[in-house]
């Protein structure tokens, strides 16, 4: 199949962005043709991309594979093709679905941006809750000295109740990695890092990696076999635990195995409602 993707972003390591590449490159490599049409590309993803087109024109394709509704409502208005939108997150305006008759089918990654879809309007049986992937040959348990809590992701507004709450709570060093974390207090406790490709370096040193509620951050911690501590959007606690099917759910591979079917029942869906030249 011939994949276009659109998305908003593809120039540094937000989730978002990591899941297009994923995604993008499991496809490839099961020989598929996948091109990537962001609105605001950078060098940081795009150099290492090997295998997807990073385009700025909409080629031909049998499938849109969108999100961001800002760069992919325009472009699903103009085309034909099957659409399957995915949302990233019930809160940031940008994540929230483009609500259409033409989207064949909707993947949320968890579970409150699948309800939150539905209180937009969106049929629950149009919904499939398919969460993140994670690369198992990227993060895999490795052993290290354990010196800090980590704390991956982008300094914004949902983060800092999580923040303040670890400010109070974690008495030794913390490590927060990420867009804008050299915006964090001056506090001896904490160091920061810019947005890296070799965040599973980071990983193995933790004492524990704390994050927003299924996120990510939580897959990854758990795939490199560190405790994950979940917080929700007010900063209170989330109680979790590591599914004894991890692989199989959140495994890369695995995941991309399930959205692989929707996409082959979307495109099997438009040929058949699609008049044969002959006919």
């Amino acid at each position: 199949m011939k994949f276009l993707i659109t998305c908003l972003f593809y120039r540094d390591a937000t989730g978002s962005e990591l899941y297009v590449y994923d995604l993008a490159h499991e496809l490839c490599n099961r020989g598929h043709e996948v091109d990537i049409y962001p609105q605001l590309p950078g060098p940081y993803l795009v150099d290492r991309t090997n295998g997807p087109r990073i385009v700025d024109y909409i080629p031909e394709h049998d499938i849109i594979l969108a999100q961001h509704h800002q760069v992919s409502a325009p472009i699903i208005q103009a085309t034909t093709a099957p659409v399957v939108y995915t949302c990233h997150s019930e809160v940031y305006t940008a994540e929230l679905p483009y609500v259409s008759d033409r989207v064949f089918r909707y993947i949320a990654v968890r579970q409150e941006i699948a309800d939150k879809m539905m209180e937009m309007g969106v049929d629950g049986h149009r919904i499939d809750t398919i969460h993140n992937g994670v690369d198992l040959e990227r993060f895999k348990p490795r052993e290290a000295e354990r010196k800090y809590v980590f704390v991956p992701g982008t300094n914004d507004p949902v983060r800092h109740p999580m923040y303040q709450r670890l400010f109070k709570e974690v008495k030794g060093p913390m490590l927060f990695l990420g867009m804008g974390t050299d915006g964090l207090p001056d506090d001896p406790r904490i160091t920061t890092h810019e947005p890296t490709w070799d965040i599973a370096d980071f990983y193995p040193a933790a004492e524990w990696v704390a994050g927003l509620f299924k996120g990510r951050t939580q897959y990854e911690a758990w795939a490199m076999d560190r405790e994950f501590k979940a917080y929700d959007w007010k900063g209170e606690p989330v109680p979790m635990e590591k599914p004894a099917d991890f692989e199989q759910q959140h495994g890369l591979v695995s995941v991309v195995d399930r959205l692989e079917e929707i996409y082959k029942e979307a495109v099997d869906a438009r040929s058949s409602t699609t008049p044969s030249l002959s006919g």
